[in-house]
């Protein structure tokens, strides 16, 4: 599980596990290739639910949760909640506060979400600013990944092109409009 992202930032992590253990990637609502809720209920206690109901539905019991960011902490809620569910748990960029550098790239990171971009190229070119050590391959797959068409104010459908928008539904998520007002307020202030 991870916030701002879908199961597909899992894919070669899973593909390298799949000997020792039996993967299981999950799209939160309003991310990756999940469907944008229309009641915009976007929730860590819906997420907690439907993440429980994705475990019932396999019969996953005694499981090892890898969370990351938002993951993390639907993870610990989940473990919590289910505790004979979880054998273990392994949460990573999680945690109850951030210094202020990591507070303003996290508004700057959010507004970026919300950004509509030419091309993949160009998705990749921002990634790559932010992640100057990581692999350009890798950056490459995730620039295509994390992208969908952005058909926001098109109404011609052949005028897709040249429109990417990040598969994550950052409008109707209320805790990251609060998230980035407290970011802004801290490091404003701090």
């Amino acid at each position: 599980m991870d916030w701002a992202r879908g199961g597909y930032i899992w894919r070669r992590f899973a593909s390298a596990i799949k000997d020792l253990y039996r993967p299981l990637t999950i799209d939160l609502r309003g991310h990756g290739e999940s469907e944008w809720d229309p009641d915009r209920c976007y929730t860590l206690q819906t997420y907690v639910e439907d993440v429980a109901s994705v475990l019932d539905a396999y019969g996953a019991n005694g499981v090892t949760l890898v969370g990351h960011s938002l993951g993390g902490e639907i993870a610990i809620h989940i473990a919590l909640a289910y505790p004979g569910r979880v054998r273990k748990l392994v949460v990573s960029e999680f945690g109850p506060s951030l210094n202020k550098s990591g507070l303003i790239r996290l508004a700057h990171d959010l507004d970026a979400q919300e950004r509509v971009y030419r091309s993949v190229d160009e998705y990749a070119c921002w990634l790559k600013a932010k992640r100057p050590l990581t692999s350009p391959d890798l950056l490459r797959y995730l620039a295509q990944v994390s992208l969908r068409p952005d058909l926001r104010g098109i109404l011609d459908m052949s005028r897709i092109c040249g429109r990417y928008s990040a598969r994550f539904h950052v409008q109707c998520l209320s805790y990251v409009v609060s998230l980035r007002q407290y970011c802004r307020s801290v490091w404003r202030n701090g």
